[in-house]
């Protein structure tokens, strides 16, 4: 156990786990990129901060030989989980609604990127693309609408993920799920602070 807290600290001091060693790794998908997105590491932090809550109860003997570095584990992540609460109160945030399928889990957007949570799925479709408008609800109106901004096509139907708006993100108040090839729109967030 000493050995994976020393483990853990050294990743967390080498600038928030970043990859170590001569290994090729998938630039996509490393713990160090997911943590750019808020959602994200506000969740990653969340539960970092749970296992060595759960490590100084349930082995006491290793947390009194490490309670120093647990300590500063704790209060490392929790600095870093307040942070990533600022970031996320600093943009538009929202939890998709079922239109036509059913989409669940957050979206954030930050500047000129849209951010989804770890949480988030949706049925796959054969070209589901993410998009913004400043249409409340698209189910009001003809989608994709004059206003609307393809942000690409979603990378996957589960998990975290992040879209960087080119145009800045404007005055948009929806995210929207829409299938280019079968017209059809799955679902949308409204975004508000």
């Amino acid at each position: 156990m000493k050995n994976y807290l020393l483990t853990v600290s050294a990743l967390a001091s080498c600038g928030l786990l970043a990859a170590c060693g001569n290994a090729t790794v998938n630039q996509s998908k490393t713990l160090i990129n997911e943590l750019k997105n808020p959602l994200f590491a506000e969740r990653y932090y969340e539960d970092l901060i749970g296992t060595l809550v759960n490590i100084e109860i349930r082995e006491p003997d290793t947390a009194a030989k490490e309670s120093a570095l647990i300590s500063k584990l704790k209060n490392d992540a929790l600095e870093k989980a307040k942070e990533q609460t600022r970031i996320k109160r600093s943009g538009v945030l929202g939890r998709f609604v079922a239109a036509k399928q059913t989409p669940e889990g957050p979206v954030l957007l930050v500047n000129n990127t849209l951010y989804f949570g770890t949480d988030f799925i949706t049925e796959p479709g054969p070209s589901l693309h993410v998009y913004l408008t400043k249409v409340v609800d698209p189910t009001q109106k003809i989608f994709p609408d004059s206003n609307a901004l393809d942000a690409g096509r979603l990378e996957s139907p589960y998990g975290a993920q992040s879209y960087t708006i080119k145009n800045g993100s404007g005055s948009y108040q929806t995210a929207v799920l829409y299938d280019t090839e079968l017209k059809r729109l799955y679902g949308f967030a409204q975004l508000t602070k």
